[in-house]
């Protein structure tokens, strides 16, 4: 009966040590496809069916993107909020 214990409790860590194996294997995919497979999942996913498109998908609109911070805002001390 012990011996069943143990048969068991190897058994998960089989499947825990080939469920991290296949987590490894398949981010290395995606990380591999991202940007030669392709540049912008979320247009993949309404071409292939599997998201929502949420207003019109236009080559202006995927290459529109947010102003970054200026250098000298980001270098200004943070004061403490007034009480």
């Amino acid at each position: 009966m012990g011996d069943g214990l143990q048969r068991d409790a190897k058994t998960i860590h089989d499947w825990l040590w080939w469920f991290a194996v296949g987590t490894v294997v398949a981010s290395g995919i995606g990380i591999l496809s991202t940007g030669t497979v392709t540049n912008d999942w979320y247009v993949w996913g309404v071409d292939h069916g599997t998201v929502a498109q949420y207003g019109p998908i236009t080559r202006e609109a995927i290459n529109q993107r947010p102003a970054p911070i200026p250098p000298e805002v980001l270098a200004r001390p943070v004061s403490p909020p007034a009480q």
